[in-house]
């Protein structure tokens, strides 16, 4: 297991924390991108996140909770309820790097160098 794996888990540990211990995942159909959408989840995510806003750790926990949600709203394809500690963590440390990548390799979303310096260490 890599470093950058055990420093995800330990965030990851924390991020779990923030969210309800189990989800009912509600799809409905919705014209355009991949074609549906799960009720509440994008506005529930965006509350949680809205506590990290401002904070120094702002860029690591919007990223892994946004990291979540995607895993979340992949499964709402296939289930209708899902314990979110159950999600696979492979697949959110997976899309935590992609999007920190992203947040690294980027001069137009306005994340300052220190910002980017803690996504760093999950991208060795």
């Amino acid at each position: 297991m890599s470093d950058s794996f055990t420093l995800f888990m330990d965030v990851l540990n924390k991020a779990y924390s923030d969210w309800p211990e189990t989800l009912e995942l509600q799809t409905e159909a919705c014209p355009g991108g991949d074609g549906y959408i799960v009720n509440d989840l994008y506005e529930q995510k965006d509350l949680i996140c809205q506590k990290y806003l401002g904070t120094t750790d702002e860029v690591i926990f919007v990223n892994i909770h946004e990291s979540i949600f995607e895993a979340v709203r992949n499964s709402a394809k296939f289930i209708k309820s899902i314990k979110v500690k159950s999600l696979r963590e492979e697949e959110i440390f997976n899309i935590f790097k992609k999007k920190s990548t992203i947040i690294y390799s980027s001069h137009d979303l306005g994340w300052t160098d220190d910002y980017k310096q803690k996504l760093s260490v999950f991208l060795v």
